[in-house]
């Protein structure tokens, strides 16, 4: 292994005070680059309505920080949005002068969303320092972008180092839109030392646990899976689900499990810490995705390092990695073949092992294993510039 790389690592998501789950699988890459590379994270939060022009404060949470070295800025929000903007990017090149004073000068800056590619691309034409980007976002495959944002995003994409997506049908999205870019695929990171499979196999009990973990909105397909259950309780009803999660239509679900007689088979845990989650996990028989779209899904590799296995719809991200050895696959929005498979995988629950699905997991999605990739990409960069 070569000497550690200096990483400046831009990010419009990220945890913060206001919303310490925003952007978490943005830190999990973080970490993960961490194992080989020396970063500081930039959150470039949105324009504010504070006095202040510039605002660039050190994150002192470690439950934010994870023990990385972050920072958090922000600009003020003028009435006009392009000197707006203008004063974001010229108070960007101020902290980059107070971290190279301060002695830090990265040798690569590592940026995540599209939107963070433009103050790199700045930083690259000045200083010469090459950048990489990694996409995740979910408004590509949705078409969900203007004509301005497409432009903004074809400027950085095509002229970054490297542009990293989560799986391979977001890069595929991102090309529908004619954009041309050096692509590559690196998944999202699992903090294995958190999702991790039981030391001990499972006390066989009579009730069946179903384990769902999202936002609660329209697009994880929540709808789909309590209308399905309605079907197959009526065949089985040795069986639980665990609901994990909150958002804006929790109270209209809950009103639907309520009108389909779920109400004794179905729990709302609201939002729990990961920690809690991976508990659940580990204490689970089947976790399920029925989600309309994703571009990698974290939350289901996260069970399978917990060794469990996984029921997911063909919806983006989880088809590149769910094998008949960890978990089935089905189309979106048929609730009759959601039945089905339901009603098959607890017939069939036996026939998946646990530990060979969290090695599985661990193996492609561990920090160590997404660190390296990351590495491998940087010194590529960085040798051709020699």
């Amino acid at each position: 292994m070569s000497d550690r790389i200096k990483v400046l690592f831009l990010t419009s998501w990220y945890p913060n005070k206001e919303n310490p789950m925003e952007g978490v699988f943005i830190r999990e890459h973080a970490r993960a680059i961490s194992k080989y590379d020396d970063l500081i994270v930039v959150h470039l939060s949105g324009p504010t309505n504070k006095n202040l022009l510039w605002e660039f404060y050190k994150e002192l949470d470690f439950l934010i920080s994870a023990g990385i070295t972050t920072y958090h800025y922000s600009s003020k929000k003028i009435l006009f949005p392009g000197i707006t903007y203008f004063v974001f990017l010229i108070g960007i090149l101020k902290f980059f002068m107070q971290l190279k004073n301060h002695g830090f000068y990265p040798d690569i800056i590592q940026t995540n969303i599209y939107s963070s590619g433009i103050p790199a691309l700045i930083l690259k034409k000045i200083f010469h320092i090459p950048f990489t980007i990694t996409e995740h976002s979910t408004s590509f495959p949705r078409e969900a972008l203007s004509a301005f944002q497409i432009h903004k995003a074809r400027i950085a994409f095509e002229n970054a180092d490297s542009v990293i997506a989560v799986s391979s049908s977001l890069k595929c999205a991102i090309q529908n839109l004619g954009i041309h870019a050096n692509f590559r695929i690196i998944p999202n990171a699992v903090d294995h030392d958190v999702f991790f499979a039981p030391n001990t196999d499972k006390n066989q009990y009579f009730l069946f646990r179903f384990l769902f973990v999202s936002r609660l909105v329209p697009s994880k397909g929540l709808d789909d899976l309590l209308k399905s259950l309605s079907i197959l309780i009526k065949k089985k009803n040795n069986w639980h689900l665990d609901i994990i999660g909150d958002g804006p239509n929790k109270s209209e679900y809950e009103l639907l499990m309520n009108s389909l007689g779920l109400d004794r088979n179905v729990t709302f845990h609201g939002y729990l810490p990961k920690e809690k989650i991976a508990d659940f996990m580990r204490n689970s028989d089947l976790f399920i995705l029925p989600s309309h779209i994703e571009t990698f899904s974290v939350v289901t590799a996260e069970a399978l390092a917990c060794g469990l296995p996984v029921l997911a719809t063909r919806c983006g991200g989880p088809e590149e990695y769910i094998t008949a050895e960890v978990g089935r696959l089905i189309p979106i929005g048929n609730i009759d073949i959601l039945t089905h498979e339901l009603d098959w995988m607890m017939d069939n629950i036996k026939n998946f092992n646990p530990g060979i699905i969290s090695k599985f997991a661990i193996d492609r999605f561990g920090l160590k294993a997404v660190g390296l990739q990351y590495h491998t990409i940087y010194e590529s960069i960085l040798n051709r510039r020699i």
